[in-house]
């Protein structure tokens, strides 16, 4: 059966569906198996070779308990079928596929799995539904339906291939195969913001895309790494829940293909489903004039959307403190500046939560403090634990709260990650549980009448593991549901939060995203190697409709320590505090300058006025002042959509990246040097008959550079005359001398600029 735009196959082994723009070839020993997935248009094959994968498996069932009966996959299924059918006014295909009849170590198993496989005539990408049947009395709590299973990939020229995840910000890891040092896992919610990975192969400009599309936000995971055969791996864990009937399901579609381009191809790609989502805003910034914007925000704890520009500071410790620094910083700056402000209650960290009031300062002075902090026209928000409690903390007993934490699969309390240099452990609370929400309302309130702005909230979700709660006592399925999206239904008030899932953005004023400064936290999670770089995937697709905060600093590479901390680590020498302040400065200046490339909205991290007696302290600060200019001019949300970087042909630079985490010993921060371009340019689209270039120069010198515009990835045919203007700490310095010659931009930057271009 064939149409001119789609075509099946049929052989002896093996069977395929095609359309113009992908192939996929399964074979039926081993019954249903994916061995071969190529596009001819793009001239790629993602598998090693059909023979090297014809033993992987197209999906394959996963117990927590290694000894069950439901550690299968389709190899072992003693009858498999399936059937293709064409639509023939769409010109839809449509793959069935069948497996039952298992076998395991312990006998017959009565499952069945079916899936169903659409692919369009026209569309590079197919989508697929899976149906599990498992009979009720056989136990399926804490299952992971691997699917798909991409096992076997080697993309060509795999030491330059990057596989892409939404971890925080997002994050790019050259040749995952070597640089994974096995099977590496990241869930969602809580590590990953978005549902969708890939890999991209920059030789054949295409990616391999995998995506759920998944409307209400259930848990989620994508493992990558290593295969047996030190191919790569790439596969979706999907945790099956049962429905009313007590079989197990899976309600969201699974996309997956092959797309000309990379990662920010792959963006457009699911922001073209993300954006129908409930949590999507849905606010037309791109078409607003700029004086249309008001930059007013709402006062209190309304909600409010406001357009605000300037600086934010994330400052630590008691009224003092914080005040006195964001004051002289906003003087300093001559910008707005607002608050982010941790470790202003009454425990050492996050330490004994939820024991946070009354604050340090206690009641009646903090309150004072943050009216103080108001009249200055500076907003507080102030941080709170979103999912962890002390079992240390006075309402530990009092209020159950074991009876709201996150349990394993053995019952036991789920620890949460905490400052090592207090003695305590936090417990990881299930966000579905009543009173857990309950008390996070209660806390709110308090604050509100205290006269804080509104809250940052820390930990939406547990972390890690922690998010998967089997506790028998709640209402949400064992392991698995949509239950996490629970957690801020009780605050109703302006909130922050720090790498949040797509799943919080449209009950959110502003995002705090690490990516901008993400090689201070060190290297991620199952990577040996530091051949990695944070990626603003998520401003990709959710831009112009999100606000978005990038950390960068601090300006002396130093973090403040608490006073109430039990075990503080001893303060670095002079010598150390020199060196610190002065060799990583280049790596401050690539923080602000993604901060401004990316659209988002900077945060200086631990200011201290005594810190602007150094003169290289005082010249970072000049050129974040410079960034904020430009960020005046041309304000995020008149930008439009973001459309990426754009690679510039300059000179490169060697960055000492610092790696250091706020609760690092000195002993265990360590440099790495890397090559970044000492030119950096994102593209922008306010509207489809304008384009905007944001160029920011690194160097100390005027530098030289090119720059070819991708025009069919910009959307753009024919530019024409360009328009500059060039902010720079150099008073009465020259402004940038640029030249469009076709869809090349070339010319000199003055040293440490940041320019904004418009075509």
């Amino acid at each position: 059966m064939s149409s001119q735009a789609l075509q099946y196959h049929r052989e002896a082994n093996f069977f395929s569906i095609t359309n113009p723009h992908i192939s996929l070839r399964f074979s039926t020993t081993p019954p249903g198996s994916l061995v071969a997935l190529s596009s001819k248009a793009l001239g790629v094959e993602v598998f090693h070779t059909p023979l090297a994968v014809a033993s992987a498996e197209m999906w394959r069932l996963e117990s927590p308990h290694p000894e069950s009966s439901l550690n299968v996959g389709s190899r072992r299924a003693h009858h498999f079928s399936h059937d293709f059918t064409l639509e023939e006014e769409t010109g839809l295909g449509r793959l069935e596929m069948e497996w039952r009849n298992f076998t395991s170590s312990q006998g017959e198993l009565p499952l069945r799995v079916g899936l169903a496989l659409s692919l369009p005539p026209d569309s590079p990408l197919c989508s697929c539904r899976v149906r599990l049947e498992l009979p009720a009395d056989m136990d399926g709590t804490g299952l992971a339906f691997l699917f798909p299973n991409f096992t076997g990939l080697r993309p060509p020229e795999p030491e330059a291939a990057r596989l892409f995840l939404p971890v925080g910000a997002g994050l790019l890891i050259t040749n995952p195969a070597a640089s994974l040092s096995g099977p590496t896992e990241w869930l969602y919610p809580g590590e990953l913001t978005m549902q969708f990975a890939g890999i991209q192969m920059p030789s054949h400009n295409t990616c391999l895309y995998l995506a759920a599309h998944d409307g209400k936000g259930a848990i989620k995971g994508f493992r990558a790494g290593p295969d047996r055969n030190a191919h790569l791996a790439l596969r979706l864990l999907n945790f099956p829940s049962p429905d009313p009937a007590g079989l197990l399901t899976i309600e969201y579609e699974t996309v997956f293909g092959l797309l000309a381009g990379g990662w920010p191809q792959a963006a457009k790609a699911y922001r073209g489903w993300a954006q129908r989502q409930f949590w999507h805003k849905r606010k037309p910034a791109d078409s607003r004039r700029r004086e249309e914007v008001s930059s007013e925000e709402e006062p209190g704890f309304q909600q409010g959307e406001g357009t605000y520009r300037g600086l934010w500071l994330l400052a630590r410790g008691a009224s003092g403190q914080a005040t006195s620094a964001a004051t002289t910083l906003q003087r300093e700056t001559n910008t707005p500046v607002r608050l982010l402000w941790q470790w202003w209650h009454g425990c050492p960290g996050n330490s004994l939560y939820p024991d946070y009031l009354p604050p340090r300062d206690e009641e009646e002075a903090f309150s004072k403090t943050l009216s103080l902090l108001k009249e200055a026209g500076i907003p507080a928000f102030l941080n709170m634990d979103s999912s962890a409690a002390s079992p240390r903390s006075s309402g530990w007993d009092p209020l159950n709260l074991k009876q709201y934490a996150s349990l394993d699969l053995n019952g036991n309390l789920q620890e949460a990650k905490e400052n090592p240099f207090c003695d305590d452990t936090l417990a990881a609370m299930c966000p579905a549980s009543g009173e857990w929400p309950a008390l996070l309302k209660k806390i709110c309130g308090r604050l509100k009448r205290l006269g804080a702005t509104g809250l940052w909230l820390e930990r939406i979700v547990p972390e890690e593991q922690g998010l998967r709660c089997f506790s028998p006592q709640h209402s949400h399925p064992q392991g698995s549901g949509n239950y996490p999206n629970e957690c801020l239904s009780a605050i109703s008030c302006p909130a922050v939060a720090s790498d949040p899932a797509e799943v919080f953005l449209h009950q959110l004023q502003a995002a705090i995203l690490s990516g901008t400064s993400r090689e201070r936290r060190g290297r991620p999670k199952g990577l040996r190697s530091d051949d990695w770089e944070p990626i603003p995937l998520l401003q990709t697709v959710y831009s112009p409709d999100t606000r978005c905060i990038g950390l960068v600093g601090p300006l002396n590479n130093l973090f403040p320590q608490d006073p109430l901390w039990p075990n503080p680590p001893a303060r670095p020498r002079a010598a150390e505090a020199s060196l610190l302040r002065e060799e990583h400065a280049l790596q401050f200046l690539l923080e602000a300058a993604r901060s401004l490339l990316w659209g988002y909205q900077p945060a200086l991290s631990d200011f201290d006025p005594l810190m602007l007696r150094d003169y290289a302290n005082r010249r970072k600060l000049v050129f974040l002042h410079s960034l904020l200019q430009l960020d005046a001019m041309e304000p995020i949300l008149t930008r439009g959509e973001f459309m990426g970087p754009v690679i510039a042909d300059c000179e490169p630079l060697e960055v000492d990246f610092l790696v250091n985490s706020l609760y690092s010993l000195p002993g265990q921060r360590r440099s790495y040097p890397r090559l970044v371009p000492s030119v950096l340019v994102t593209a922008w689209k306010p509207n489809p008959e304008r384009l905007l270039l944001v160029i920011v120069c690194l160097q100390e010198k005027e530098t030289k550079f090119a720059c070819q515009l991708p025009l069919s990835r910009l959307g753009v045919t024919s530019p024409g005359k360009i328009h500059v203007l060039t902010f720079s700490p150099e008073l009465g310095g020259k402004p940038a001398r640029l030249s469009l010659t076709g869809s090349e931009i070339s010319g000199h930057l003055p040293p440490h600029s940041a320019s904004i271009v418009w075509l």
